[in-house]
């Protein structure tokens, strides 16, 4: 749904117009090599791409029209399929026409734009020094303009929390009363220099208690310069703590913004300061609300926030997220009350242009701690064409053993924290293992299995609708900086039969239970009815699920958060219906379904060349259905498969007939490894993503903790 949000339109040929949003009206079956089509577009459709010699477009397939046939009767438009430009001649009378081509940046402006307040009535407050007289004039602005901070996403709680008669004095004599002495001498008038900075009270283990802190991380010698960083943000731990997590995370070369600059410069050229303390105690812990009000004081005290956020150009390449797009407009906000308090208080303070600050997003705003999960819906247009819903999040990588992994964490019924391993073979990476990338959710809407899923799964079993745990896909995707192209990962479950010996069918069903689990959360779904070991209502916490809606005729787009939905719980299935669909699916050729074995006169008993001396029988009764039986050589050659690996008997060495991974119909019969080994160890090349780079804004993630190293450690396959 994203090839026709373009950032700029393609060049066309002389003679174009003014590009159009148009719409199909119907199907339109087009030959590329009719007398009507110009000499130069002929033979221009890939023959992979045509079905009987011709170009199918359907209805409501979107489009721009460039150019018109002077009588009116044809046009020439450009469609895009999987990133391939199609120039198509189209009868005019099939199309509906939109509005202009509009590029990205516009339309998302139309949902961030960039609020710049010009308010002539921000008013001089006094104060001892110039400091407090620009911080209280800074304040005063923001307040005075509740209509704008509405605009910007602010809650009423947070303004509350803020700005209401009795709390905005309040959190504005904490702010200064925070400041340790040496900041607040130092900020005093206005006009402090780098050498100033550099001589405020560095994190060090002896000197760092553990409390509420605003803290500035500084880089100096940026690339063997006189250029430096400068990056503000808060803590609850000793900082001296802080300041060791950053260098870890630089080291391990985290792909955030911050850490790219901070990258620049040595270990020894990397400080951290204190700026503000409060004691975290019980009866004097400050709220998060005025943590994050001192922190974005802090931002514009010490001008901080990075470059493309600072110059407020609307012209500038911001990235496509919805976090991208808020941090640019809630910076622009800030930064022009923060010029007018400058201009009203005399505040001469400016780095010039050796200063790279590092901040993205405003504390002072909703969007300023988890990256969301971006929800792309796939549009119906070929009917032979599968739909599916895309969930995309960025994730760092961690290294196992002998695999790499990467986490999703939500919020269970209770509120308590969960987390998720997926397993990424090494051999993907090909020498090159990057640090950060984008976990990706595939969910087939129509709820059938997808064509590479996590889970393996039966499609007839105790509850109804029972492959519907198998409609989920999951793949990994990132920048690979030796080859400078994308690459995507599959990944499949690997140790849904660990528990097989001690739980059994149950120890199987939990694999099912987690891979609905998994599309609960991303769908929003809140179960109803009797759970069966499902919980009610999922969440990701903090973590938004944004959805992109795109108009394509009325060429705008935006970011909107998904709906939750309530669906009815799985229900259990009863024994005549998936005696039928047993029946339906499995019961040809040699197979047969029975409650119980055949007689033993039965012909079916009777070997045959190719038949071990044995029957494979399947007994599912455990499961909700009958058993199927079928002869082990047809099992093994056609109904199952035999390629290798093999399966092994529990406890042995010792080889079956039946492939680990299998192909044939019979794989639907039960819980069984979706992808091989070869699939899952083979990067495959794909298209930049919608967000880029841009989106590897992982702030949010946390490290493993140690405890969680063991569950981890079940993402080791037993091949």
């Amino acid at each position: 749904m994203t090839d026709l949000l373009l950032r700029e339109f393609p060049k066309l040929p002389p003679g174009a117009q003014t590009p159009q949003a148009i719409v199909l009206r119907c199907d339109y079956a087009y030959d590329d090599n009719a007398a009507h089509v110009p000499s130069k577009l002929r033979h221009h459709i890939p023959e992979s791409m045509k079905k009987g010699g011709k170009l199918q477009l359907y209805k409501n397939e979107e489009g721009f029209l460039y150019q018109k046939h002077p009588q009116g009767e044809w046009g020439m438009a450009l469609f895009i399929r999987d990133g391939f430009q199609l120039h198509i001649i189209l009868p005019m009378s099939d199309v509906i026409i939109g509005k202009d081509f509009r590029p990205l940046a516009d339309k998302f402006r139309d949902q961030y734009p960039a609020i710049t307040s010009s308010n002539s009535s921000i008013i001089l407050q006094s104060g001892r020094t110039k400091l407090e007289s620009f911080i209280r004039t800074f304040w005063n602005a923001i307040r005075q303009d509740s209509t704008t901070l509405k605009r910007l996403n602010m809650t009423a709680e947070k303004y509350a929390e803020l700005f209401s008669d009795a709390n905005f004095q309040a959190n504005l004599s904490g702010i200064l009363d925070g400041m340790v002495p040496q900041a607040r001498r130092i900020f005093r008038d206005g006009n402090f220099s780098l050498q100033d900075i550099l001589s405020l009270p560095e994190a060090n283990e002896h000197q760092s208690p553990s409390g509420q802190t605003i803290y500035l991380r500084v880089y100096t010698n940026l690339k063997m310069t006189n250029n430096f960083g400068i990056y503000v943000g808060q803590t609850h731990r000793a900082l001296h703590k802080r300041h060791t997590e950053h260098e870890a995370a630089i080291e391990a070369g985290w792909e955030m913004q911050h850490y790219r600059i901070a990258r620049q410069t040595q270990s020894e050229n990397r400080h951290t300061f204190t700026l503000c303390f409060w004691d975290d105690t019980a009866t004097a812990r400050q709220s998060g609300g005025f943590l994050d009000m001192a922190e974005q004081t802090m931002f514009v005290i010490l001008r901080s926030y990075h470059g493309w956020v600072a110059s407020c150009d609307p012209n500038m390449n911001h990235g496509s997220s919805p976090r991208d797009m808020a941090n640019s407009s809630h910076g622009a906000y800030v930064l022009s009350i923060a010029r007018q308090a400058r201009a009203l208080t005399g505040w001469q303070h400016s780095w010039g242009l050796q200063a790279r600050g590092c901040n993205l997003s405003s504390p002072l705003f909703s969007f300023n701690t988890h990256s969301p999960m971006n929800c792309y819906r796939m549009q119906a247009i070929d009917p032979a064409v599968r739909t599916f819903t895309t969930y995309r999040k960025p994730c760092t990588i961690r290294q196992l053993t002998h695999s790499y992994f990467t986490t999703l964490s939500y919020c269970n019924g209770d509120g308590n924290r969960v987390a998720l391993y997926f397993s990424i073979k090494e051999n993907c990476f090909q020498g090159f293992v990057p640090k950060s990338g984008y976990i990706v959710f595939e969910i087939m809407d129509d709820h059938k299995p997808h064509d590479n899923p996590w889970l393996g799964c039966p499609s007839v079993g105790p509850f109804e609708n029972f492959d519907q745990a198998s409609s989920l896909g999951i793949r990994f995707e990132w920048f690979d900086e030796t080859r400078h192209e994308w690459l995507t990962a599959l990944i499949g479950k690997s140790h849904m039969f660990r528990h097989m010996s001690t739980a059994g069918i149950e120890g199987l069903l939990s694999s099912w239970r987690q891979a609905l689990t998994i599309i609960q959360v991303l769908e929003g779904i809140t179960w109803t009815g009797p759970l069966n070991g499902l919980e009610n209502g999922l969440s990701f916490g903090a973590c938004r699920v944004m959805e992109l809606k795109v108009d394509h005729l009325q060429q705008t787009c935006q970011w909107v958060g998904r709906v939750r939905k309530q669906c009815p719980a799985p229900v259990r299935a009863s024994w005549e219906n998936n005696v039928r669909l047993m029946v339906d699916q499995f019961a040809r050729g040699a197979t047969i379904i029975r409650l119980e074995p055949p007689p033993i006169d039965d012909q079916f008993w009777r070997p045959t060349d190719y038949d071990v001396g044995r029957m494979r029988m399947m007994t599912h009764v455990r499961m909700g259905r009958p058993c199927t039986f079928t002869p082990p050589s047809i099992s093994q050659q056609q109904a199952w498969g035999n390629n290798p690996p093999l399966l092994r008997y529990t406890g042995s060495n010792n080889e079956v007939g039946w492939s680990v991974y299998p192909t044939g119909p019979h794989r639907k019969l039960a819980f069984h490894r979706a992808i091989s080994l070869e699939k899952l160890s083979t990067p495959i090349h794909i298209r930049e993503p919608f967000e880029g780079k841009s989106g590897f804004q992982t702030e949010e993630d946390e490290p493993v903790e140690v405890g969680d190293v063991a569950t981890a450690a079940e993402l080791e396959e037993d091949e």
